[in-house]
C-alpha cells in the first residue's frame, strides 16, 4: 500500500496521495496538468486512459487509473450502481527500458487470472504461455506515410507483436491514405504539382503499394479491412473529378467508373454500389487472406466488437470515443490516432508518422494497437520509437 508521490522513470509518476471519489465517472479528468510534463498513474477502480496533447517534438503524456484488486461493494443508487458496473479487477505493469517507458492496464478475469503479452496468470500462483490472441486490432496505417519502425514492432522479427502475440488474425483501419486523391487538397494547385513531381499523383499505384503491402508482410495471417474515411477518399473523387482534366489518372477513373455504373443498384433501403478501394485491392492483392468489412457491417471477435472505424458516430454524429462509450457494446474503435480506454471502449493510435503534413499544434497522437486476448480482455499496447516492451 502507498499513499504518497514516487517517480517510477524520469517521465512517470505514481500519484498515491490522490484520493479519488470511487463511483466517479472519469477518475483521470481535472489531473491533467497536476504532473506538469510527466505521466501519472492513479488509483480508481476504474481503469481509464486519456492521452494528453503535448508539443509536437515530444510524446504526449498518459493519465491512467488502475483498476483494482478489492471486491466490490457499492451502495445502492445510481452513483453506486454505476461504479460497479465499470469496476474492474486488474492494474498496471511498468517496464522502465532506458529513456523509453511502456506500461500496460492488466484486465483480469472474475477468478482474478489474466493475460500481459504472451504469459497467462492464475491465482494459485501457475505461471504459463497464454493462448494465442484472437484479434491484433493496429492503428490507422495511412500506407505511404507509416512509420517504418511501428510497422516493424507489429509484423517484423521474432520481437513484433504478431510473432509474440501469435494473433488468429488482424483487424486494419485507413490501409490507404488516399494522399494521391485527397480531397482537402483539391483546390491546392501547388501540392498537386508537389505530388506529380514526386510520383504521388497516381492514384492507381498508390491502391497497388497497398496491396503489395499485405502480399509482402501479411500473408501468413487472416485480415480484416475496416470501411475507414480515408479510403472514402477513392469513392469521394470519382464523385468529383471530371476525368477529361486529369490525363494521369484518366483510364483509371474510366475503369472504375464502369466498375460503379455496373454495380449501381437500388434496393429497398435506398442506393447501393460497389466500393472502389476494396473493388481494387481484390484485383491486386495476390497471396494475402483479406475479408473487407462494408460500412457498419459487424465484427464481434470474442465478444468485443471491432467492425467500427470510429469517424461515424450515433444518430450521424461525428464519432468519439465519448459517444462509443454509450452504445452498449465493448468496441475497440479507430480514427483519432489517440490511444484511449474510456466506458468500456478501447481506441488504438496510429502507425502513421507523429507528425504529417497536415498537422499542427501540439498533439496526443501515439502509435499504439490493441490486443484482444484469448480470454476475452483487451489492452493497448503502445509503440515508443520503435519499441513496444522490454
Amino acid at each position: 500500500l502507498f499513499g504518497g508521490r514516487k517517480r517510477l522513470h524520469k517521465h512517470l509518476m505514481v500519484m498515491g496521495d490522490i484520493s479519488t471519489q470511487l463511483t466517479g465517472a472519469r477518475p483521470t479528468q481535472g489531473f491533467e496538468t497536476i504532473t506538469g510534463p510527466h505521466s501519472a498513474i492513479l488509483g480508481h477502480p476504474k481503469q481509464e486512459l486519456q492521452y494528453v496533447a503535448t508539443p509536437q517534438q515530444k510524446l504526449p503524456k498518459a493519465m491512467m487509473s488502475t483498476g483494482t484488486c478489492t471486491v466490490r461493494n457499492y451502495i445502492d443508487g445510481k452513483a453506486g450502481k454505476k461504479g460497479e458496473h465499470h469496476h474492474t479487477y486488474g492494474g498496471i505493469v511498468v517496464e522502465k527500458d532506458g529513456d523509453r517507458f511502456h506500461f500496460r492496464q492488466l484486465n483480469a478475469l472474475e477468478d482474478g487470472s489474466f493475460i500481459d503479452v504472451d504469459k497467462a496468470y492464475y491465482p494459485n500462483g501457475v505461471v504459463e504461455p497464454a493462448p494465442a490472441a484472437s484479434l491484433l486490432v493496429c492503428g490507422d496505417l495511412h500506407h505511404r506515410f507509416m512509420c517504418p519502425k511501428s510497422v516493424d514492432a507489429t509484423l517484423t522479427g521474432p520481437d513484433s507483436m504478431l510473432s509474440v502475440l501469435r494473433p488468429e488474425a488482424i483487424a486494419w483501419h485507413d490501409v490507404m491514405d488516399g494522399d494521391s486523391c485527397n480531397p482537402h487538397d483539391f483546390e491546392n494547385p501547388f501540392m498537386g504539382f508537389a505530388r506529380q513531381q514526386f510520383n504521388y499523383s497516381d492514384i492507381k499505384q498508390e491502391i497497388v503499394n497497398c496491396a503489395q503491402f499485405f502480399d509482402e508482410r501479411c500473408s501468413g495471417v487472416k485480415n480484416y479491412i475496416v470501411a475507414s474515411n480515408h479510403e472514402d477518399f477513392l469513392a469521394r473523387w470519382m464523385n468529383r473529378i471530371d476525368w477529361r482534366h486529369d490525363y494521369e489518372n484518366a483510364e483509371f477513373y474510366l475503369e472504375t467508373a464502369l466498375a460503379m455504373v455496373r454495380g449501381a443498384q437500388i434496393t429497398d433501403t435506398g442506393y447501393k454500389n460497389i466500393h472502389p478501394f476494396p473493388y481494387w485491392m481484390k484485383q491486386f492483392v495476390k497471396n494475402a487472406d483479406i475479408t473487407y468489412l462494408k460500412v457498419d457491417e459487424s465484427l464481434v471477435i470474442n465478444n468485443i466488437e471491432v467492425g467500427f472505424h470510429g469517424h461515424r458516430g450515433p444518430n450521424g454524429a461525428r464519432g468519439t470515443i465519448a459517444n462509443y462509450g454509450r452504445i452498449g457494446v465493448k468496441p475497440i474503435i479507430a480514427h483519432n490516432h489517440t490511444p484511449g480506454i474510456r466506458d468500456g471502449v478501447v481506441q488504438v493510435g496510429t502507425l502513421s508518422q507523429l507528425i504529417l503534413g497536415y498537422t499542427s499544434g501540439p498533439s496526443s497522437w501515439m502509435n499504439a494497437n490493441a490486443v484482444v486476448y484469448g480470454i476475452g480482455k483487451r489492452a493497448l499496447l503502445n509503440i515508443v520509437n520503435g519499441y513496444w516492451k522490454k
